[in-house]
């Protein structure tokens, strides 16, 4: 079971081991270049599925995705990057030195947290090098006012040249800031991945005590309406959460155009193979040389969670909170072209 009391002898070596490598790695490696593949951003509520849609895609060989290992090095990712390539993936054994660190993906997570040296991690302080998050979302022109999007761009292209595959990050927090950020980043492939309301609401309740103990204590990112949330009953906030988080993705799914794709966590239960073939077939289009084909074995089907009803009507009685008051948000369980 992973405890989420935070190892403070941890971070402090983290931050020990950070403050050697600040260099200008990707210059001195070469690894500038325009890259061929696209960075991908996997967007939509938390609790909807996102760690294994990363765990699926990732042991698929279709993209990487920062990993355990290379979130130890977030003052220098691209090293963080070759790191973790060298010790983890197969492409470079050598004499089996690392073979215990090559185990396949658990397909397991606990509030995002996966156990394994190759499993995805959050990567949360990369983004913070370049971007700032308020607690509460501001408005997009000033929020990019303060962003670093070269930082960023530079960055990854030289993580995608070092993994030669398309490189997947979580964006929860990009909801409000979708088109600034796609006007100012090139490249890049935005998947949204949607869950069926209820149960992301009641997951979202259940993560609040794993994480916190407390389900009262607020979990996952707070939308730009957040004052419209504060002193509701627990459900209807949870519910509120969801419903202004997933409007903002969809009102600019539009501008996205063609870099826009949704996909559905059941359709990835039902067939990961069929999910990761329609995930591949969106990236090719921005890819400039062929992707790989599927390599890593996956189950034939997940089971996805199914609350019992009287928990689902009390969910959907808190949505409905909000739909009768400002409208669908427009967010249905399925996957486009």
């Amino acid at each position: 079971m992973i405890s989420f009391d935070r190892n403070e002898e941890y971070y402090s070596m983290r931050h020990v081991l950070s403050s050697l490598v600040r260099t200008n790695i990707p210059e001195r490696a070469g690894l500038l270049k325009d890259p061929a593949f696209p960075l991908v951003v996997r967007l939509g509520s938390s609790k909807s599925g996102s760690t294994l849609f990363s765990q699926v895609l990732g042991e698929s060989g279709v993209v990487g995705h920062p990993t355990n290992v290379s979130a130890l090095f977030p003052s220098s990712a691209v090293l963080g990057t070759i790191v973790s390539e060298l010790l983890t993936n197969r492409r470079y054994r050598n004499y089996g030195e690392f073979d215990s660190l090559y185990a396949g993906a658990q397909f397991q997570s606990v509030s995002g947290k996966t156990s394994g040296a190759g499993a995805p991690a959050e990567f949360w302080e990369f983004w913070l090098k370049f971007f700032s998050f308020p607690e509460v979302p501001i408005g997009p022109q000033d929020w990019s006012a303060t962003a670093d999007f070269a930082g960023f761009s530079r960055e990854i292209r030289a993580i995608i040249n070092v993994i030669s595959k398309p490189f997947l990050l979580k964006g929860h927090h990009l909801s409000h800031y979708l088109e600034v950020f796609s006007n100012n980043v090139e490249n890049c492939v935005f998947i949204h991945a949607v869950r069926d309301p209820l149960e992301v609401i009641l997951s979202t309740e259940r993560a609040r005590v794993v994480r916190y103990g407390d389900p009262d204590r607020f979990f996952g990112w707070k939308p730009l309406q957040y004052g419209l949330l504060e002193g509701l009953p627990r459900l209807i906030q949870i519910a509120g959460q969801y419903y202004w988080n997933e409007r903002a993705i969809e009102e600019s799914a539009a501008q996205l155009g063609n870099r826009y794709l949704r996909v559905s966590y059941e359709s990835l239960c039902a067939s990961p193979y069929d999910f990761v073939e329609n995930v591949r077939s969106k990236l090719s289009e921005f890819s400039a040389i062929p992707l790989a084909e599927q390599t890593g074995q996956l189950p034939q089907t997940f089971e996805p969670r199914k609350s019992d009803e009287v928990a689902r009507r009390t969910a959907s009685s808190a949505l409905s909170y909000w739909t009768e008051r400002f409208g669908p948000a427009n967010v249905v369980s399925g996957d486009t072209g």
